[in-house]
C-alpha cells in the first residue's frame, strides 16, 4: 500500500472540500458499483462532474476503477484497501456523529 503523500490536515482537506466525495464513498463501500449506477444515486449531479470526482478519488487512491471486457464493455468502481480502511475510521464515525446530533437542540455553553 502507498503512503499517503500529503499530510494528515491536506489529505482531510482535499477529501471534505469536494461536496460528493463523501457520498460516493459511502455508496462505494458495499461493492462495486457502474459509473451509471452512482450517477443515479447521487442526482442530480451532471456525468462530467462525476466523472472529475472519481478520478479526484483515484489520485486519493481511495478508489478504483476496473474496466471489464465484456460485450458491451463496462467500467466498475470500488473502494480500494485503503478507501476501505477511510469508510470505516473516517466517514463511519462521522456519519454516526451526524445521526447523533441532527435536529437536536445543540446546548450552547455556559459563559
Amino acid at each position: 500500500m502507498k503512503e499517503v503523500r500529503e499530510t494528515v490536515p491536506e489529505y482531510m482537506t482535499e477529501f471534505f472540500r469536494h461536496e460528493r466525495y463523501g457520498d460516493i464513498v459511502i455508496a462505494l463501500y458495499r461493492g462495486e458499483i457502474r459509473f451509471s449506477k452512482i450517477k443515479r444515486m447521487l442526482k442530480p449531479i451532471s456525468s462530467k462532474t462525476l466523472s472529475v470526482d472519481l478520478k479526484g478519488l483515484q489520485r486519493m487512491e481511495l478508489i478504483g476503477r476496473n474496466v471489464i471486457s465484456d460485450r458491451p464493455l463496462r467500467t466498475e468502481y470500488g473502494l480500494t484497501e485503503m478507501g476501505q480502511s477511510f469508510y470505516r475510521e473516517v466517514v463511519e464515525p462521522l456519519r454516526n456523529w451526524q445521526n447523533k446530533w441532527n435536529g437536536s437542540k445543540r446546548q450552547e455553553p455556559n459563559q
